[in-house]
């Protein structure tokens, strides 16, 4: 493997990593869906975890881009 396949590949890892701490921190921060809809807060908590699941889907293609275009040289 290249340098430039290297960092292709490290740039898959840490896009990858950053989708799973998307998730983690949306676990950590956002209250607990019945708790949120107790509160009245609920479309709030769900526009939340849609822009969260959108980044870590986002992340998740990024990566896969970057790991075949890493391969490629």
């Amino acid at each position: 493997m290249s340098q430039r396949s290297a960092e292709w590949i490290i740039g898959a890892i840490i896009a990858f990593g950053l989708g799973i701490l998307s998730i983690v921190l949306g676990f950590a921060f956002l209250p607990a869906g019945s708790k949120a809809y107790e509160d009245g807060t609920f479309v709030p908590w769900l526009l939340a975890w849609g822009m969260i699941w959108t980044a870590v889907v986002a992340a998740f293609a990024l990566s896969g881009f970057l790991v075949v275009n890493g391969r490629r040289g």
